[in-house]
């Protein structure tokens, strides 16, 4: 027994070191609060530097906390990150899309909304082919339980636990360590919140979230045909990345849910499904693959759906609909501000 205790002992400070390096520096903000209400109150009027290790979820949550009612909504991933107001049709709207977002991700977005504002008047949802895939799974909205569980119990759909206290097991993780040390190694222990952006015609080289959660990508260069098609390979491999791990149906169960949430939707709301395109070698990679069917098949299956439902769709998987080349595109998968003109029908800045 005294020598276990002297074992605990020994460890013990190294333990509570730990803890309190994550605590104070919470490189991810995880562990508190402070970050995402400071970067609501900058949202209010005006914008900031979307950084990389921060939880989309909760960041809109505030974000909409802070804000007066708006009577249009953007959900879906972060392929529809980028539609604006000239997009939208009006700036009365939130984009509340959220990266690789599942289905049940646009539900608990949307519940922000609803749990706050009701049913909106105007809906863009943007349709991945993924949401379809029973394989690719997240807990990631999780962390919107109340508001997931909210349209979950008005709809019928199964509710989700609560996080809780989960996210403070990071206090003893030795790879959230590693996380602060690398922080402090770059920014000392030095808080780090939300960095606020007045003025948009500025260079920047980092996207920006606009005070609708409209993200506006870095404006330092233009686009580079070479080094766009290069990237583009990048993905070629990564079925988690586009979200087609195990793509083995289209989702009877996803399907029903979608359709449950456009009826709900259709009550009060003009709603629009929006396939965001991908870049055309990467969609035709996509279409060779033998593996990848059932995410070619998703549009058409969305089409059936909307054409039953009477609901408006835009846009497409397949590029060469709208005349997209490469340089219509940030990356293989997210188109730029270029292509949304074509697809939208608007007018903007003139493409070089």
């Amino acid at each position: 027994m005294l020598k276990l205790i002297k074992k605990i002992s020994l460890f013990l400070p190294i333990l509570l070191t730990m803890i309190w390096v994550n605590w104070t520096v919470d490189p991810a903000h995880l562990l508190s609060n402070k970050f995402y209400t400071d970067a609501a109150q900058k949202l209010k009027s005006s914008n900031i530097v979307l950084p990389g290790n921060c939880n989309e979820h909760l960041l809109i949550k505030e974000m909409l906390a802070e804000q007066t009612k708006k009577s249009g909504l953007v959900l879906g991933s972060s392929r529809s990150l980028i539609i604006n107001e000239a997009e939208f049709g009006s700036a009365d709207f939130f984009n509340l899309s959220l990266s690789a977002s599942n289905l049940e991700d646009i539900i608990a977005a949307y519940g922000i909304y609803y749990s706050k504002f009701g049913i909106p008047k105007k809906v863009i949802i943007g349709i991945d082919p993924w949401i379809f895939n029973e394989n690719r799974t997240s807990e990631k909205h999780f962390a919107l339980a109340d508001e997931y569980n909210a349209v979950a119990e008005l709809l019928g759909f199964e509710k989700v636990p609560n996080e809780g206290l989960k996210h403070y097991s990071n206090l003893i993780s030795p790879t959230y360590l590693q996380e602060s040390i690398l922080s402090i190694m770059k920014d000392g222990f030095e808080e780090t919140l939300s960095e606020q952006v007045d003025d948009l015609t500025l260079p920047h080289k980092n996207k920006i979230k606009l005070s609708n959660g409209t993200i506006v990508y870095p404006n330092i260069s233009l686009p580079n045909k070479e080094l766009i098609d290069q990237g583009v390979k990048v993905f070629y491999n990564d079925d988690m990345v586009l979200g087609f791990n195990e793509y083995e149906k289209l989702s009877e169960s996803k399907t029903n849910m979608l359709r449950t949430f456009l009826v709900h939707l259709k009550e009060q709301a003009e709603v629009i499904l929006f396939f965001p395109p991908y870049h055309p070698d990467m969609w035709k990679h996509i279409k060779e693959n033998r593996k990848y069917q059932n995410a070619v098949k998703a549009e058409e299956h969305t089409r059936k759906l909307a054409n039953e439902l009477g609901i408006e769709t835009i846009g497409s998987y397949d590029p060469s609909k709208y005349e997209l080349k490469s340089t219509d595109f940030y990356n293989a998968v997210h188109a730029n501000h270029w292509a949304h003109q074509k697809i939208f029908g608007v007018e903007g800045d003139v493409e070089p």
